[in-house]
């Protein structure tokens, strides 16, 4: 349980209850996408704190991805899946627009300073950064990775569906496009696994 010291909108002093899964994962596996609503409304009051946050820990703009918990960088855009698959279930563009994109801009804009460009492999890469309940400080965590690929994916459908084309766009999709692939462990590579 991850204590930042802010009730959640229903009432808990703890960031989401339990578990984001345990918590949310019931809308889903019933049929229940209407509920999604509620993980959005829970999660957008976080906002702020969570810009606070990555001008305070990192000096970055946007919405911290690691918050509340430093280099944990999957953090907001694994929870931004969430808005998404709400958005899927609604089809509710007005939401779209007015809370869950600016959600998911904010995030991707905190994620461009959060990855660091090489221009001699063209790819992207995070240190330090965490996987949770793996630690300890590691290099392109595969949750990170694929959650970041993720996020720039359904920003990216989201702006085509409201019809922005903010200069940022172009650098999210740079940034998608120059993740770098998966880790695989070395028992995978000797069996072949790709």
């Amino acid at each position: 349980l991850w204590d930042v010291r802010h009730p959640t909108l229903w009432g808990s002093m703890w960031y989401w209850d339990v578990n984001i899964q345990a918590s949310f994962a019931g809308s889903f596996s019933s049929n229940r996408m209407d509920w999604g609503k509620i993980f959005s409304d829970g999660l957008l009051t976080y906002t702020d704190l969570a810009k606070k946050f990555a001008r305070d820990r990192h000096n970055f703009s946007g919405i911290a991805a690691d918050y509340p918990a430093p280099n944990y960088y999957c953090i907001m855009p694994w929870c931004a899946i969430f808005l998404w698959n709400y958005y899927e279930y609604s089809l509710d563009k007005e939401y779209l627009k007015n809370e869950a994109y600016p959600f998911f801009l904010g995030i991707a804009e905190n994620l461009l300073q959060v990855f660091e460009y090489d221009e001699n492999t063209d790819k992207y890469n995070v240190y330090p950064d965490i996987s949770p309940e793996q630690g300890p400080l590691a290099h392109n965590t595969t949750v990170t990775v694929a959650c970041t690929k993720y996020l720039c994916k359904f920003t990216l459908e989201s702006a085509e569906i409201i019809g922005d084309n903010s200069p940022i766009l172009e650098k999210i999709k740079h940034l998608m496009e120059g993740l770098p692939e998966y880790a695989l462990s070395k028992a995978d590579n000797m069996h072949g696994i790709h």
